[in-house]
């Protein structure tokens, strides 16, 4: 059962569509945008491989004239190649930068969330919350790509 449905029994209220106030961030980019949120707050939620993923799409986004901006939080590591904006937006910012996003890719985190609920395509890894418990909620199957690591 998804987590967002267990909290639905327990305390009786409905599940519906998020909204987030949503404030204008200015970019400044030409072409469109991948909004990449690397990092969560658990050391779990750290991949140590986001360097090399984004050295080999590079040069396909590139040759696309698409960016990767990357969100979070202030103390996070910058990626390779990417418009560096973790730490210098707030909540409402990302939910604007995610909805003129083409594609949200990260991990399972709030960025994820914001994502399904605005009908984002997605790419998301996950790794200590199973998928049936924490997957976006509110997205259609051919919108996602979720990677869950092997527990066996």
């Amino acid at each position: 059962m998804h987590l967002l449905e267990t909290f639905s029994l327990s305390t009786g209220l409905k599940i519906k569509k998020p909204w987030i106030l949503e404030q204008f961030f200015p970019l400044g980019l030409d072409g469109d945008f991948i909004a990449l949120q690397p990092f969560g707050k658990f050391d779990s939620r750290k991949y140590d491989y986001w360097n090399e993923v984004m050295n080999i799409l590079s040069p396909v986004l590139d040759k696309n004239n698409i960016h990767v901006i990357q969100v979070g939080g202030k103390d996070e590591p910058r990626i390779d190649n990417v418009v560096y904006l973790a730490g210098q937006t707030t909540y409402n910012q990302t939910a604007y930068l995610i909805r003129n996003a083409i594609l949200h890719l990260g991990i399972d985190s709030f960025g994820v969330h914001i994502a399904s609920g605005m009908g984002k395509k997605i790419v998301a890894l996950y790794c200590n919350m199973y998928l049936q418990h924490s997957r976006p909620y509110w997205s259609n199957e051919e919108d996602i790509i979720l990677l869950e690591a092997d527990r066996k």
